[in-house]
């Protein structure tokens, strides 16, 4: 670790505003200082460093959570009870009492076509694999009512995406083994943007409406015609249905008002004999001291099992894993439970009120998008902060943090659901913090970054050669995005404390349970808001529980910055300011200094190449120049081909990159072989080699022999493990499938994977400028 000058008028100004690192606070005192540092002058924030907590605890680092603030009694709950949705699966349309109109959302224009025609789609080998619609049925207009332009009816099976997969991707041999299995096909509807016009069915026709349906499947040779149901949905009924009663008759009064408002029996749907349904129940709790509430993600998961009798694994994947997984699971359970199936997003969330479990707050600020490095090295991470920094500082003394709870049950478990929930579980389902303690810790961790961006990205001079390339920038917007921008503590994005506050817990009688919750090795890390970095194994040799993010983002910017926070504070305030840079200059890999360009003129092969066969040295090259460029490809020659990639980083090209960090000469060989495999020996046709990296290498080891190929290895992994940070190339660890929601940037590949990156261990060699 650098030495750093002592300066006595410095030290004693840092120990006025420093936190204490190792010292046992609890919540509120940790809230105490950091709202006092809030009204610090911006310009005097330069003092202040990332910490975390620490505790007294004799193994290790923790958090003390004083167990006052965590009942219920000092916080009296509001509680606001409704049922959210209602959706069934029926044989028969159940809404028969007054005309049914089948539409999407959004505005409608009523432009009637000539006819109706319902389509599916199927997989034909004939158009190598093109997805191509068929129409199924055809129906006239007249007997069922208008149709509009951009909207279809569809048939579709529920149920079959846990089976097979995507319906556009499976056979039409295969409908037939679906049906054996029982899943059988509904009727839904589909839209595009064209229009967004219903089907309406008057009254009179929709008994004639099934059967013709039926009658005109059974014509086309469609033998399981018979079996289809009608998918039923009823959303965002809260208003309606909202009520503060406790007991049972009167939640099933409102249940039974709900089901009669929009034109159906709840006798029949308990019954069971009219297909099966589910109810999505809701409550809003507020606090009357108008204090915040945070979720605990353990007793989450319980309520899932005990009350939504989700399975207990299932419990536990739904509640820990990050935005995607969350969404694929709940989409598997409500696709399970709903009798069809459920897809979420963000605007099916927002419109539909599908959210299985959420935890969310009523004061939302800032933007939702995420800090990336280009915005570093701009200086628009800035702005940003500042803009979040001021949210958060606004809403210590205005907003209050209320929580929501939702779930999609039985029918036969709404009631019981509705009522039993609060006395259940939520004394001890939930944080209870002051509003002045949760706000300001937001904010202090914001005027944190902003100092960190300040102090290492935007006095240096706007040129990405003089700039830390990868490293740095990816730090950075890493640790911004630590920090919920959106002030948004809503589940997946920021599903519960341990964003922001230790996930160990003490074993007061507020929470019970062991002392430290046990998270699994995917949540050992903090993981990004909007996951464009994702660390881990920041915790080798320390205690089994998981750490504040605080501390292991103060380890991250030792890693990235090579000093803590609170060291390159107390440099700032001296006169000779210090710079981290990798000695990677040594060797031509200049990308990661921050005050020297070495120009390409003084660049030598001999730096590239020293030792190595003359054979590999052109692909050797190509490697390093990809590493340098931030372009991974399995053709690097198809690469470099504009003057604008050689300033391109891995994170300006993905939006999500992935980081590792190495733990030992194994595991680096192992990426080794990932990038330069060893030749497949039961195979002479290098077509067929597994080809993980670069074609040049894998023709290679078929030119010459196994001991060359060894020798080659052994001259490459020299020069290899020089590198501060490569990708990983394994194909086993890269999202190797195309994906919408990644984004490329600097014209990257669409195919191309998104990265991980490996950073290899070791200390960086620091300047004292000056």
């Amino acid at each position: 670790m650098p030495h750093f000058p002592s300066h006595s008028r410095s030290l004693h100004l840092i120990e006025m505003a420093l936190p204490p690192t190792n010292r046992c606070s609890t919540v509120a005192e940790w809230a105490k200082r950091a709202r006092a540092w809030v009204h610090v002058n911006e310009d005097k924030f330069m003092r202040f460093c990332l910490s975390g907590f620490s505790t007294e605890f004799a193994d290790g680092y923790g958090v003390t959570l004083d167990g006052t603030t965590l009942s219920r009694s000092d916080s009296p709950l509001s509680l606001s009870r409704h049922y959210t949705t209602i959706i069934g699966s029926s044989p028969e349309i159940e809404l028969v009492s007054g005309d049914l109109t089948i539409a999407p959302l959004g505005e409608y224009h009523h432009e009637p076509m000539k006819d109706l025609f319902l389509f599916f789609d199927i997989k034909l080998p004939s158009n190598q694999g093109r997805v191509v619609t068929k129409p199924l049925v055809h129906l006239a207009t007249h007997p069922i009512g208008t149709w509009g332009p951009g909207t279809r009816l569809h048939i579709g099976f529920s149920g079959f995406a846990t089976v097979i997969g995507d319906k556009s991707n499976i056979g039409a041999d295969k409908y037939e083994e679906l049906y054996r299995l029982g899943i059988h096909p509904a009727l839904g509807i589909e839209h595009d943007t064209a229009g967004d016009s219903p089907i309406t069915i008057p009254h009179d026709n929709i008994s004639t409406f099934t059967d013709q349906l039926r009658a005109s499947l059974e014509d086309h040779g469609v033998h399981w015609a018979g079996d289809i149901f009608f998918v039923h949905e009823v959303v965002d009924m809260s208003r309606s249905t909202q009520h503060d009663a406790r007991d049972r008759a009167t939640s099933r009064d409102w249940l039974n008002l709900a089901f009669s408002h929009y034109e159906l029996s709840l006798a029949a749907a308990l019954s069971g004999e009219h297909g099966t349904w589910y109810v999505g129940v809701g409550m809003d709790i507020a606090s009357a001291s108008g204090k915040c509430f945070l979720w605990n993600s353990k007793k989450h998961s319980d309520l899932l099992y005990h009350l939504a009798k989700v399975d207990i694994i299932q419990s536990h994947t739904i509640t820990t894993t990050n935005k995607a997984s969350y969404s694929r699971h709940t989409s598997f359970h409500l696709s399970q439970a709903a009798g069809c199936e459920v897809r979420l997003s963000d605007t099916m969330m927002g419109q539909t009120g599908l959210r299985y479990w959420s935890l969310s707050h009523t004061h939302a600020v800032a933007s939702p998008e995420p800090i990336t490095p280009t915005d570093v090295f701009t200086g628009r991470a800035i702005q940003v902060l500042d803009r979040a920094f001021e949210s958060y500082r606004a809403a210590a003394y205005t907003a209050g943090v209320g929580l929501r709870v939702e779930g999609v049950v039985a029918i036969g478990k709404a009631v019981d659901f509705l009522v039993d929930v609060p006395y259940i579980a939520l004394d001890t389902a939930i944080f209870v913090l002051e509003r002045e303690e949760l706000w300001p810790m937001l904010a202090y961790r914001m005027l944190a970054m902003r100092m960190a961006t300040e102090l290492q990205i935007v006095r240096t001079p706007y040129n990405r050669l003089q700039a830390p390339s990868l490293l740095l920038a990816a730090g950075i917007a890493f640790l911004a995005n630590t920090i919920d921008t959106t002030a948004t503590i809503s589940f997946p994005r920021m599903g519960d404390a341990r964003y922001f506050l230790p996930t160990s817990q003490s074993n007061t009688p507020g929470l019970g349970g062991p002392v430290f919750d046990r998270i699994g090795q995917g949540d050992s890390a903090p993981r990004s808001v909007y996951n464009v970095l994702y660390l881990r194994q920041f915790l080798d040799g320390f205690p089994e529980f998981v750490e504040s993010p605080m501390i292991i983002c103060d380890r991250i910017l030792e890693a990235v910055m090579g000093a803590s926070l609170d060291q390159l504070a107390i440099a700032a305030r001296t006169e000779t300011s210090t710079k981290p840079w990798y000695q990677l200059h040594e060797h031509a890999y200049a990308t990661d200094r921050l005050d020297i360009v070495i120009p390409p003129m003084h660049l030598t092969q001999h730096h590239f190449t020293h030792g190595l066969p003359r054979w590999c040295e052109e692909m050797w090259l190509q490697y390093v120049n990809d590493i340098i460029s931030g372009i991974p490809s399995k053709v690097p020659s198809r690469r470099n081909n504009h003057s604008s990639d050689s300033t391109c980083a891995y994170s300006d090209i993905f939006t999500e990159v992935q980081w590792i960090v190495v733990r030992d000469e194994e595991e680096l060989m192992v990426v080794f072989d990932s990038h330069f495999p060893d030749r497949d020996w039961e195979s002479e046709d290098p077509a067929s080699a597994s080809r993980r990296y670069y074609d040049d290498w894998v023709a290679f080891t078929y030119r010459v022999s196994r001991t060359e190929v060894v020798e080659a290895k052994k001259a490459l992994f020299r020069l290899f493990r020089m590198l501060c940070w490569i990708p990983w190339g394994d194909g086993g660890v890269w999202e190797t499938r195309p994906d919408r929601r990644f984004t490329r940037f600097g014209g990257a590949d669409l195919r191309l994977p998104a990265p991980k990156i490996l950073i290899l261990r070791g200390e960086p060699m620091w300047e004292l400028a000056g």
